[in-house]
């Protein structure tokens, strides 16, 4: 019995120690065209354009992350990002929260009908909305402002879902010892289900966070000048005509991805958790 347990043990580190080697190695791989970037952002442009390309920087240029910096309107470009992503991510969190409050703990007529439509929007495509948006910003007079960046996307059908699976988590009881106590449902929402709910509040501040950072097909299209420009539009309008200076261009998209990745670190204690438990009941 002893030499069989000693077995079981032996194969059971074996087989961890190869997963954790293959997950190495797929974590490696997914890293390489970031530490590529990162590389030849510290690189002068001569050396850059050489054949064949070398990965580690002869000449180490700092100097090119304050060329950005003072390039063009990027500290323009971070502030509307900021002040966009801040508003929206806030927006889609406050209302997907209210709205999957009463599906998920309320009995009402017409509950599972509404909650069927709000799935039904999941399945539409952001770039179909498009067109009917725009009519809206624009008969609103919001083209090239805040509001026309922000209003749109206040809400998005998933982050509903995520809410509405998570608080069905939530064991009903603590609902019902409130009620006892005399508080009402929006103090029942804001004070008990809402701070139980970080890990899925974790996880919609995350995936909003990016989407909203990331996005370039709306402020393409609602925004003219370039004081309301994000910090997409800013590298998109980087290149210049007559050449392409990849070492800069480079430096600004380091710049640019930052901000998510500092964001997934502050709320990675809550992520996987919010994950598991945001689609466990139906």
């Amino acid at each position: 019995m002893q030499k069989k347990s000693d077995s079981g043990t032996t194969i059971s580190v074996v087989s961890r120690v190869g997963i954790y080697i293959g997950l190495s190695v797929l974590a490696l791989i997914c890293l390489t065209p970031l530490l590529w970037a990162l590389l030849n952002s510290l690189k002068p442009l001569s050396e850059i354009t050489i054949l064949p390309p070398t990965w580690i920087p002869k000449t180490i240029r700092w100097e090119n992350y304050i060329d950005v910096w003072n390039t063009g309107n990027f500290p323009r470009y971070f502030l509307n990002s900021a002040i966009v992503t801040l508003f929206k991510v806030a927006g889609r969190i406050l209302t997907a929260s209210l709205l999957a409050y009463p599906l998920a703990r309320l009995r009402f007529r017409g509950r599972d009908a509404l909650f069927l439509f709000v799935l039904a929007g999941m399945m539409i495509s952001p770039e179909i909305l498009v067109i009917p948006r725009y009519l809206l910003v624009a008969k609103l007079r919001w083209i090239d402002s805040y509001q026309g960046l922000i209003v749109p996307g206040l809400f998005t059908p998933f982050a509903c879902f995520v809410f509405r699976q998570f608080f069905l988590s939530i064991p009903m009881e603590l609902e019902e010892a409130a009620l006892i106590d005399g508080c009402s449902r929006f103090r029942i929402f804001w004070c008990i289900i809402l701070p139980l709910s970080k890990p899925a509040l974790a996880v919609m501040a995350i995936f909003a966070f990016r989407a909203v950072w990331n996005e370039l097909l709306w402020p393409v299209i609602v925004t003219n000048s370039d004081k309301m420009r994000v910090v997409t539009l800013g590298l998109a309008f980087f290149k210049s005509e007559e050449i392409v200076q990849y070492n800069l261009l480079l430096a600004a998209c380091i710049l640019v991805i930052i901000p998510p990745i500092v964001a997934f670190f502050v709320f990675q204690k809550h992520f996987v958790q919010g994950i598991s438990l945001s689609g466990l009941k139906y």
